[in-house]
């Protein structure tokens, strides 16, 4: 043990494990001191691994409670992982570029390059299924080279195991549940980009993961005021919802006025352009700590990509939650898609920075919705704590709705049907988006006259007991009536009160 604010707890030194995203790649080892900031160890990561554009990365891990989090960069960081016992950070890509191949340093592509191959791996990069032959295509050109047919039959015959269970494996670790179809399909693909250079056909991975639906979106696990689950995620073009396998709600950061979180409750504070009235959205996700998280993520993803300062999230008050009650019933229930919808534009990303792109205000084209159940309900990060990678619950689905696993009716993890369709129709067509309240009109009013009934009792039973204590005689509250407080009490409120009372009733006690 040593002393609080002493030279040794000074000098004292403390180690942490960064993971990369390269999972072949050793860990790096930091030493820091109790004073050092978030981006004293951010800053030697990339000077280890010689990543000059540092502001789209970020270091993630899992605190005591199994939550994943965000490293701050502007606080020390024995202060956040204090309670934590083997300190071990993730890196990864904390703000997805609206256009990889912007990026100036090829080191910064490539590190971009290995996050959305973990992406797709992990189930929450979705595309169709000629899109995902294609991108597996594209990483084995980028990893393996060119396709090597054997040359004779007698050559097939010896390396066709060898040769199938090698790209297999290859392609296993890329979609965990493909099958052979798709296999067939890569292979076909990937005889046809001979000659094509390593970078290239990353720049190609780069180029077709961006134009998903799913490109930079982080899923989080919420239920609306029916219980529905639906995934929340927020990228440079504002704030979507996805549900059943495609996007039911796009907002983009013009519409959005302000979001806060209560307790478990997210909320979305939403205006239209060419509308004077407020909708208010919410969202429950499955605790606190959850809800602090989202919140803390679009917090700064929407300051990143905006000149919006950030937001502080304040807890409410009754004559605030009363207030905001008639605020609510007042709103308007309906919001068209069309509205919420982002126009056209074109984005500016600087390749030297992003200081220039941060005060755009993110329009781009909607493209269609894409299937986004296939995303994980567990946390990456907390398997690679654990040291293994768990395979999705849901599998990466293409073409179609996502199919489980263990699912004894679809025997392919890609469906023929597609459903990767714009979603045109009004949410007045999903009545469970009518009205997504915080907590409904009633409830709210209910838990209001409980709390005043409380206080009501509490104030009686305290006034019956200082009148007991007052006017008894017992030697039993002879030392509590002699304790300075209550004999000020006594002469300077008490007998007053007593005096005024006694003449209003024309009676003495």
């Amino acid at each position: 043990m040593f002393r609080f604010g002493s030279r040794k707890a000074n000098r004292q030194e403390y180690r942490c494990t960064v993971r990369l995203l390269d999972d072949d790649e050793p860990p790096i080892n930091c030493d820091f001191q109790h004073v050092c900031l978030g981006q004293y160890v951010l800053d030697f990561v990339c000077s280890s691994i010689g990543l000059l554009e540092k502001d789209l990365f970020g270091l993630r891990y899992v605190d005591s409670h199994n939550q994943r989090r965000w490293l701050d960069l502007s606080k020390p960081v024995l202060k956040q992982v204090k309670d934590i016992r083997n300190v071990v950070f993730c890196f990864r890509v904390k703000f997805y570029p609206p256009n990889p191949l912007d990026l100036k340093e090829d080191s910064t592509r490539y590190q971009v390059y290995l996050q959305l191959k973990r992406d797709l791996s992990h189930g929450r990069l979705n595309c169709t299924q000629s899109e995902a032959a294609l991108m597996v295509a594209y990483v084995k050109q980028a990893e393996l080279g060119d396709h090597e047919a054997p040359s004779n039959q007698g050559d097939a015959r010896a390396s066709s195991e060898s040769g199938d269970e090698a790209q297999s494996a290859f392609s296993a670790r890329i979609l965990p549940k493909h099958s052979q179809e798709i296999e067939s399909r890569v292979d076909r693909i990937h005889e046809t980009l001979k000659g094509v250079s390593a970078t290239d056909a990353q720049d190609f991975f780069l180029k077709r993961a961006a134009t998903l639906e799913s490109y930079g979106i982080d899923p989080h696990p919420v239920k609306d005021e029916h219980n529905t689950q639906l995934y929340i995620g927020v990228n440079y073009l504002g704030v979507m919802t996805f549900r059943a396998g495609k996007r039911d709600l796009h907002i983009r950061f013009d519409d959005l006025v302000k979001f806060n979180y209560e307790g478990k409750m997210f909320i979305l504070h939403v205006m239209t352009a060419g509308s004077n009235r407020k909708q208010v959205i919410g969202f429950r996700c499955p605790t606190q700590a959850a809800c602090q998280y989202l919140f803390a993520c679009a917090n700064e993803i929407r300051c990143f990509y905006t000149s919006i300062p950030p937001l502080v999230s304040k807890k409410n008050t009754l004559s605030r939650a009363m207030s905001i009650l008639k605020k609510r019933e007042n709103s308007v229930a309906s919001l068209a898609p069309s509205q919420m919808n982002l126009a056209p534009n074109n984005l500016n990303f600087n390749k030297s920075g992003l200081s220039d792109h941060r005060e755009d205000n993110c329009k781009t084209e909607v493209r269609g919705a894409s299937d986004i159940d296939s995303l994980m309900a567990h946390s990456e990060d907390e398997d690679e704590l654990k040291g293994q990678l768990k395979t999705p619950l849901i599998t990466p689905t293409v073409d179609a709705t996502p199919t489980k696993q263990n699912s004894k009716e679809n025997g392919d993890v890609f469906q023929s049907t597609n459903v990767y369709g714009p979603v045109d129709s009004p949410i007045a067509e999903h009545p469970e988006y009518t009205i997504l309240e915080c907590q409904s009109s009633s409830s709210i009013l209910r838990h209001a006259q409980m709390l005043a009934f409380t206080a009501l009792v509490m104030l009686l039973i305290i006034s019956v007991t200082a009148i007991a204590v007052m006017e008894s005689d017992s030697a039993l509250f002879e030392e509590v009536k002699s304790w300075p407080p209550l004999v000020i009490l006594r002469r300077e409120y008490y007998h007053p009160v007593k005096s005024f009372i006694s003449g209003r009733m024309s009676f003495d006690y």
